[in-house]
């Protein structure tokens, strides 16, 4: 019903209703009037062939029975190439991509062109086939319905020949994908009509395909993969100003999802550090990979969205303490997330969001000190330089609290990271505030006195 309602507007409908071009339905819709239009145009042919020149290509019972016998065969060999197309270049991507890329097969509008278009000529020849008279020339109907056919394969046969080169380019080249992938027309048309379904599957995607970028040490792959999730989260971060509701994804199953950007782009960034640090990849995508999730994070501080800003946050925290900068040979340090934490810190000062700042002068802290107390550092490469880029006024009791009380349990998720080490962190803290004042020319805050106002309130409480 859908299918005809869109045929019979001439697609009009798509426009006014836009939940109808988008997910699943959309993809219905538009494969129908693509049909549409197409069959349409060559009905148009036909009438043209069979008012001026109806024998313009066959003109005998013979001849019409020869074509109807090879159009077929013909029609399906350019089938077959499609198909045959379609398979390479889904075994190219997943080979190049991962194992999600292929999902992008089922929205690209070419490859639904290149294989409908030979099944609606297929079908008509079938029907024209029949129409063969026994004896005698056939009508000019039939005639100028045989030439249309004929054009329209000897067409066919072109424009899949065509296409194909073009598609698997886009599949493959390092920066034709990822930009495929975040195309903002089809990014566009889901999110105007507040479907999600073919959204939130764009992030883990772009995660895989940025490990995999690293995994085979193809910076320039990563590097525009990197720039596809900035522009993914811009495009989305956009639409939600108009439309909050989609903040949260709602599964199929009826599960919620809050903060579904943030969750699945700093999960997958995480990743990728991960497999950088395993790969020993350049110390430029190591750094890069921090440096989009600080954006991403100042990007949701300033859309108002702490949560998700938070969300990322603690994504450069686990980048900043991760297993994998240890091995059995060396300790490669992954100093960018501390330098990225203390401008975050400043940004969230200017955004006057001291909850954010906090957050993020508690993980920079637990960055800080890590290199200490489980590398083994005498301190961390960019604690230095870090002093200078937090803001003019650190929420340093706020950090500490955060730290210090269990509570709050901002250091539950560290547990197995900073065990017995939980003055290290607190130490970080004060030994900053110090050179933050002294930078500043500003009298040293006596914090001092909020630790052990912390102390004792976890000792009440334990008692």
């Amino acid at each position: 019903m859908q299918g005809v309602l869109v045929m019979a507007t001439g697609g009009w409908v798509l426009i006014v209703v836009p939940k109808l071009n988008a997910s699943t339905r959309g993809i219905v819709a538009r494969l129908a009037l693509s049909v549409w239009r197409y069959a349409l145009t060559w009905a148009a042919v036909w009438a043209v062939l069979w008012w001026q020149a109806p024998t313009l290509l066959v003109g005998s019972r013979a001849g019409a029975q020869t074509v109807l016998q090879v159009l077929p065969a013909v029609i399906v060999a350019v089938l077959v190439l499609a198909l045959g197309s379609l398979f390479v270049i889904a075994q190219t991507a997943v080979g190049t991509w991962g194992t999600r890329s292929p999902a992008m097969l089922t929205l690209d509008e070419d490859i639904a062109m290149s294989v409908s278009r030979p099944l609606v000529l297929a079908v008509a020849a079938l029907l024209v086939a029949g129409q063969v008279p026994d004896a005698g020339n056939p009508p000019a109907a039939l005639t100028a319905a045989i030439a249309a056919l004929m054009f329209a394969a000897a067409r066919l046969i072109l424009t899949v020949t065509v296409i194909t080169p073009s598609v698997l380019q886009r599949y493959t080249l390092p920066r034709g994908f990822p930009q495929h992938v975040v195309e903002e027309r089809d990014l566009g048309r889901e999110l105007d009509a507040g479907e999600l379904g073919y959204v939130v599957f764009r992030g883990p995607l772009l995660g895989e395909m940025a490990r995999l970028a690293v995994r085979r040490g193809d910076s320039v792959a990563l590097g525009a993969t990197l720039e596809a999730i900035d522009q993914l989260h811009a495009v989305v971060l956009a639409a939600t100003e108009t439309q909050p509701e989609l903040r949260t994804f709602v599964t199929d199953e009826g599960a919620a999802r809050e903060g579904w950007l943030a969750d699945d782009l700093s999960r997958a960034l995480v990743a990728v550090a991960d497999e950088a640090l395993r790969s020993n990849a350049t110390g430029d995508d190591l750094n890069a990979v921090s440096a989009t999730l600080a954006k991403l994070a100042d990007g949701f501080m300033r859309a108002g969205d702490g949560g998700s800003a938070q969300t990322c946050v603690r994504g450069l925290a686990e980048m900043g303490t991760s297993h994998l900068q240890v091995t059995a040979h060396s300790t490669n340090v992954n100093s960018e997330p501390v330098g990225q934490l203390a401008w975050l810190e400043a940004q969230a000062e200017a955004c006057g969001d001291p909850d954010t700042a906090a957050d993020t002068l508690a993980s920079w802290a637990l960055c800080a000190a890590y290199v200490r107390f489980h590398l083994g550092a005498s301190q961390h490469p960019l604690q230095p330089r870090s002093i200078h880029a937090f803001g003019p006024s650190p929420p340093w009791a706020g950090a500490l609290r955060l730290i210090m009380d269990d509570e709050v349990g901002w250091l539950r998720p560290w547990a197995n990271k900073v065990g017995d080490n939980v003055q290290e962190v607190v130490t970080e803290v004060l030994r900053a505030a110090d050179e933050h004042a002294e930078l500043h020319g500003l009298p040293k805050p006596d914090l001092l006195a909020s630790v052990r106002s912390q102390r004792s309130h976890r000792g009440r409480r334990h008692r």
